[in-house]
């Protein structure tokens, strides 16, 4: 929360093998969503910094030895 708005990012994983799991992501705002370029350019740049946090999340993880889990 910063101010009145709201921004809120949902998670889960869904293993689907043993060293495998589907990450479900989803993302909700009440900001910029009057203005159409506004809220364009806004999620230009939301899609760009959450791709961005979950590839370096997925290289975190993966990085991790597999007798350590």
């Amino acid at each position: 929360m910063f101010g009145d708005c709201v921004s809120t990012v949902v998670t889960f994983a869904l293993p689907i093998g043993e060293n495998k799991s589907k990450l479900f992501v989803k993302t909700y705002r009440n900001f910029a969503t009057e203005d159409p370029i506004l809220r364009y350019i806004c999620d230009r740049i939301s899609y760009y910094l959450m791709f961005n946090t979950m590839k370096e999340d997925k290289g975190i993880i993966e990085s991790i030895d597999k007798n350590n889990i």
